[in-house]
This record gives C-alpha cells, sequence and structure tokens, in this order.
C-alpha cells in the first residue's frame, strides 16, 4: 500500500518560499500603514473644509475676495461654530484629530481655496 503526503524537503521547500513571499512584502506594508496612519483620510479632510466653506459663506464680510489674501481658522473654530462635529477622528487610525490644526482659506481667481495646514500666516 502506497503512503499519500509530504516529504519533509517538500514542507521546507513550501516554508522557504513563504518566508521569501513576507520578507519581500513586509516593508512594502508597513510603508503604506504609516503613511495611512499619519494623514487625516480623505472623507474626514473633506468634511472639515466642507464646514470651513459653510463658514465663510455665513461669514462673506469677514473673508473679502481679494487676490492674494489668506485667512486662517482652526478646526476647533468650526467646531466652536457648529460647523462640524465635536468628536472627528481619523479614519484610518481611529484617534481623535488635533483641534488646533489650521484651515488655510487663500483668495485665488476670486475664490476660495481651502487646505488643512500645520501653520499658518494670515495675510489681508
Amino acid at each position: 500500500m502506497k503512503k499519500q503526503g509530504f516529504t519533509l524537503m517538500e514542507l521546507m521547500g513550501v516554508l522557504i518560499l513563504l518566508s521569501l513571499i513576507v520578507l519581500i512584502a513586509f516593508p512594502a506594508i508597513v510603508n503604506v500603514v504609516k503613511r495611512s496612519g499619519n494623514e487625516i483620510n480623505e472623507a474626514t479632510k473633506a468634511l472639515i473644509l466642507s464646514g470651513a466653506r459653510t463658514m465663510v459663506d455665513e461669514h462673506k464680510n469677514d473673508y473679502p475676495l481679494k487676490n492674494g489674501n489668506i485667512y486662517c481658522t482652526t478646526i476647533q473654530t468650526l467646531i466652536d461654530g457648529g460647523y462640524v462635529i465635536s468628536d472627528l477622528q481619523n479614519g484610518n487610525n481611529g484617534e481623535s484629530i488635533d483641534t488646533t490644526q489650521n484651515i488655510t482659506i487663500t483668495v485665488e481667481n476670486s475664490k476660495y481655496k481651502f487646505d488643512l495646514t500645520d501653520s499658518c500666516t494670515e495675510k489681508r
């Protein structure tokens, strides 16, 4: 009667192959996770910038359309004004978002451009 199964050499070959695949793929996977964990995910960023747009629309006199003007606000200002929810979390890592982060509102060609930044220098 013939026995069925794998030899020790076949099992060792499969383990070595799997180990090589893991060694090649692991650093790339770790880098992707690190990058995504440090940045605010796009949906949360869009929510914050939408709140900033609403705030600017409601307070147009405070943000005159003059090319080159840069205005600053913080996420906390949006929360205090009720433009975004108070418990903002980063969808990438589930951590709460730093509400002192700045939103830069730049006037270009009679339109507002919104962006999240670490620091902001206001020009009027």
